[in-house]
């Protein structure tokens, strides 16, 4: 698997793939891009991970990666609470399709290239990553949860990880 620069301060770009694949998932087909993140967080299931994101038109879409203690990590739409949303198959289209979505976000987004740095450095340090500092709002949060779901979906799908 390909390596990255650990330095904090170089920018993270999309890959090949994100910037090539169609989108032919039913829940993510009606998504006009740029898209942004509005809410996020986390259940105390094991650690599933929600956001709630609205594309350029203004439509809101959730997604959540599960994390269960029963060890679900199944990615699911449609609602940003894990026992309501609709699974998808681990690494299926629709999650690549997702990830993908995420991946260019994160390539054209200033925060995402924050919590990168963020998620670096304190991994670098052994440290977790301090969500209470006094520029945090919604958004910025949300922005951090979309980080840490698509560093997991790099990993499971066989990507170099951000961190």
């Amino acid at each position: 698997m390909p390596s990255f620069d650990e330095s904090p301060d170089t920018p993270w770009t999309a890959s090949e793939f994100a910037r090539a694949f169609p989108v032919r998932s039913e829940y993510l087909k009606n998504v006009a891009e740029p898209i942004a993140f509005v809410h996020g967080g986390s259940y105390d299931d094991g650690g599933s991970l929600f956001v709630d994101f609205k594309d350029s038109k203004g439509q809101f879409y959730y997604a959540c990666l599960k994390n269960d203690l029963d060890g679900d990590t199944r990615l699911t739409f449609v609602s940003p609470t894990p026992s309501m949303g609709i699974p998808v198959p681990v690494s299926g289209v629709e999650e690549r399709e997702f990830l993908g979505m995420l991946e260019r976000w994160a390539s054209a987004d200033q925060a995402s290239q924050y919590w990168i740095r963020k998620y670096r450095e304190a991994r670098k340090r052994r440290v977790s990553v301090k969500y209470d500092v006094p520029e945090m709002t919604e958004e910025l949060y949300a922005k951090g949860v979309a980080t840490s779901i698509m560093n997991h979906l790099l990993k499971r799908n066989g990507k170099p990880q951000l961190w």
